[in-house]
Protein backbone atom coordinates (compact mmCIF):
# COMPACT_ATOMS: atom_id res chain seq x y z
CA UNK A 1 0.00 0.00 0.00
CA UNK A 2 2.96 2.67 0.56
CA UNK A 3 3.65 2.35 -3.04
CA UNK A 4 -0.01 3.56 -4.35
CA UNK A 5 1.15 6.44 -1.49
CA UNK A 6 4.60 7.02 -2.92
CA UNK A 7 2.59 6.81 -6.76
CA UNK A 8 0.46 9.64 -5.89
CA UNK A 9 3.26 12.01 -5.19
CA UNK A 10 4.51 14.48 -8.30
CA UNK A 11 7.07 16.48 -9.83
CA UNK A 12 8.20 19.15 -6.91
CA UNK A 13 6.12 22.70 -7.09
CA UNK A 14 3.14 20.54 -8.83
CA UNK A 15 0.06 18.99 -6.49
CA UNK A 16 0.73 16.17 -4.43
CA UNK A 17 -2.91 15.38 -4.10
CA UNK A 18 -3.76 14.77 -7.88
CA UNK A 19 -4.29 11.61 -9.24
CA UNK A 20 -4.05 9.85 -13.12
CA UNK A 21 -6.41 7.68 -14.92
CA UNK A 22 -5.16 4.23 -14.97
CA UNK A 23 -6.91 0.91 -13.60
CA UNK A 24 -5.51 0.86 -10.58
CA UNK A 25 -5.83 4.46 -9.97
CA UNK A 26 -9.61 4.12 -10.44
CA UNK A 27 -9.85 0.83 -8.02
CA UNK A 28 -8.04 3.43 -5.43
CA UNK A 29 -10.39 6.35 -6.64
CA UNK A 30 -13.40 4.12 -5.71
CA UNK A 31 -11.79 3.02 -2.46
CA UNK A 32 -10.97 6.46 -1.53
CA UNK A 33 -14.66 7.51 -1.69
CA UNK A 34 -15.84 4.61 0.31
CA UNK A 35 -13.33 5.30 2.91
CA UNK A 36 -14.18 9.22 2.85
CA UNK A 37 -18.17 8.10 2.99
CA UNK A 38 -17.56 5.79 6.07
CA UNK A 39 -15.16 8.36 8.01
CA UNK A 40 -18.05 11.04 7.22
CA UNK A 41 -20.94 8.50 9.18
CA UNK A 42 -18.16 8.31 12.12
CA UNK A 43 -17.78 12.25 13.36
CA UNK A 44 -15.90 10.77 16.09
CA UNK A 45 -12.84 10.13 13.88
CA UNK A 46 -12.56 13.92 12.90
CA UNK A 47 -14.74 15.88 15.43
CA UNK A 48 -12.43 17.44 17.96
CA UNK A 49 -15.27 19.15 19.18
CA UNK A 50 -17.17 16.17 20.46
CA UNK A 51 -16.35 15.68 24.15
CA UNK A 52 -13.80 13.44 25.43
CA UNK A 53 -15.10 10.86 26.35
CA UNK A 54 -16.87 10.22 22.72
CA UNK A 55 -13.30 10.13 21.24
CA UNK A 56 -11.14 8.36 23.44
CA UNK A 57 -8.61 5.80 21.92
CA UNK A 58 -10.43 2.99 22.25
CA UNK A 59 -13.83 4.18 21.08
CA UNK A 60 -11.81 5.65 17.89
CA UNK A 61 -10.31 2.37 17.47
CA UNK A 62 -13.55 0.27 17.26
CA UNK A 63 -14.48 3.08 15.20
CA UNK A 64 -11.86 2.31 12.79
CA UNK A 65 -12.71 -1.27 13.01
CA UNK A 66 -16.59 -0.56 11.89
CA UNK A 67 -15.18 1.88 9.22
CA UNK A 68 -12.88 -1.49 7.79
CA UNK A 69 -15.35 -3.67 7.80
CA UNK A 70 -18.05 -1.27 5.94
CA UNK A 71 -15.18 -1.69 3.32
CA UNK A 72 -15.51 -5.13 3.16
CA UNK A 73 -11.32 -5.71 5.27
CA UNK A 74 -10.29 -3.68 2.18
CA UNK A 75 -7.97 -1.67 3.97
CA UNK A 76 -6.40 -2.82 7.43
CA UNK A 77 -6.76 -0.20 10.11
CA UNK A 78 -3.43 1.25 9.80
CA UNK A 79 -3.85 1.75 5.87
CA UNK A 80 -7.10 3.44 6.59
CA UNK A 81 -5.92 5.70 9.00
CA UNK A 82 -3.03 6.36 6.76
CA UNK A 83 -5.31 7.00 3.70
CA UNK A 84 -7.78 9.25 5.98
CA UNK A 85 -4.71 11.12 6.85
CA UNK A 86 -3.64 11.37 3.04
CA UNK A 87 -6.97 12.68 2.51
CA UNK A 88 -7.66 15.05 4.58
CA UNK A 89 -4.31 16.59 4.26
CA UNK A 90 -4.88 17.01 0.31
CA UNK A 91 -8.39 18.37 0.76
CA UNK A 92 -7.10 21.11 3.73
CA UNK A 93 -3.90 21.59 0.81
CA UNK A 94 -6.91 22.21 -1.99
CA UNK A 95 -8.96 24.63 0.79
CA UNK A 96 -6.00 26.74 1.09
CA UNK A 97 -5.42 27.12 -2.58
CA UNK A 98 -8.74 27.85 -2.98
CA UNK A 99 -8.29 30.88 -0.61
CA UNK A 100 -4.70 32.09 -2.19
CA UNK A 101 -4.49 35.46 -2.87
CA UNK A 102 -4.66 36.11 -6.76
CA UNK A 103 -3.12 40.33 -7.60
CA UNK A 104 -5.40 42.30 -8.88
CA UNK A 105 -5.13 42.48 -12.98
CA UNK A 106 -3.41 38.92 -12.90
CA UNK A 107 -4.32 37.69 -16.72
CA UNK A 108 -5.72 34.18 -15.31
CA UNK A 109 -9.32 33.76 -15.62
CA UNK A 110 -11.20 33.89 -12.04
CA UNK A 111 -12.79 31.35 -12.55
CA UNK A 112 -10.03 28.67 -13.42
CA UNK A 113 -8.07 30.41 -10.09
CA UNK A 114 -10.23 28.97 -7.65
CA UNK A 115 -11.28 25.84 -9.50
CA UNK A 116 -9.43 22.98 -6.74
CA UNK A 117 -8.08 20.30 -8.59
CA UNK A 118 -8.90 17.60 -5.71
CA UNK A 119 -10.99 15.04 -7.28
CA UNK A 120 -12.94 15.18 -3.72
CA UNK A 121 -12.95 18.26 -2.74
CA UNK A 122 -16.81 18.43 -2.41
CA UNK A 123 -17.41 15.12 -0.79
CA UNK A 124 -14.84 16.25 1.87
CA UNK A 125 -16.48 19.31 2.39
CA UNK A 126 -18.47 18.16 5.75
CA UNK A 127 -14.98 18.96 7.29
CA UNK A 128 -15.53 22.31 6.60
CA UNK A 129 -17.32 23.38 9.79
CA UNK A 130 -14.59 20.92 11.77
CA UNK A 131 -11.45 22.07 10.67
CA UNK A 132 -9.43 24.75 12.37
CA UNK A 133 -10.03 28.19 9.98
CA UNK A 134 -6.40 28.80 9.09
CA UNK A 135 -6.83 29.31 5.33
Amino acid sequence: MREEYDNNLSEPGTSTCQLTNNKDDEQQEDIDELLITCVARKRALFDYRLPANERSNLKKKALWQEVCNLMGGVLSIDEAKRRWRYLRDCYMKAKKKEHEYTPSGSAADESLKKKSLFKFFLQMQFLDDVQVKSV
